[in-house]
């Protein structure tokens, strides 16, 4: 028969074998960052329902051709809204270097992105700085590639047509 004691020692067990069940998942990495290969996937999510939706839905409307000045606005804003949801994954420590790389990398190139977008609204020659902003662009592809990533590596001059 249970007393009121042996209640309390039970309970008092139960509440020291959960806590200790929850520290070992803790530790063994069951907590909310996300692994390697969730962030993986997570950020070529992100890329692909930023960078690579936008980039194939203004081609479908003629994009550089028709308008570049709107085009490298709109591929500006795409990659600066990729920049802001790829910070906010929360990954694992090991993996932080990369996201903060790669938020860098594509704030660089929004901003890159959306001056060029000013000057051919304006009517100025873009290539210069094109040639610049896309060389920076580039140098950030290898090192994603290489971490696993696919759509977020897709160079910015072969975008989905």
């Amino acid at each position: 028969m249970l007393t009121r004691g042996n209640r309390s020692k039970r309970r008092l067990g139960l509440m020291v074998l959960t806590a200790a069940v929850a520290t070992t998942l803790t530790a063994c990495g069951f907590n909310d960052s996300l692994t390697r290969r969730g962030f993986i996937k997570s950020g070529d999510s992100i890329c692909g329902q930023t960078v690579l939706k936008t980039a194939v839905a203004l081609r479908a409307q003629g994009g550089v051709v028709v308008a570049p000045g709107p085009y490298l606005m709109r591929l500006g804003q795409a990659y600066g809204d990729a920049a802001r949801q790829v910070d906010a994954l929360n990954v694992m420590e090991e993996d932080a270097a990369m996201r903060d790389r790669m938020v860098r990398g594509f704030d660089s190139t929004a901003a890159g992105l959306k001056r060029m977008a000013g000057h051919a609204a304006s009517g100025g020659d873009i290539r210069a700085e094109a040639t610049q902003v896309f060389t920076q662009a580039g140098m950030l592809l290898r090192p994603i590639r290489a971490y696993g990533f696919s759509e977020c590596s897709q160079p910015l001059n072969q975008l989905p047509q």
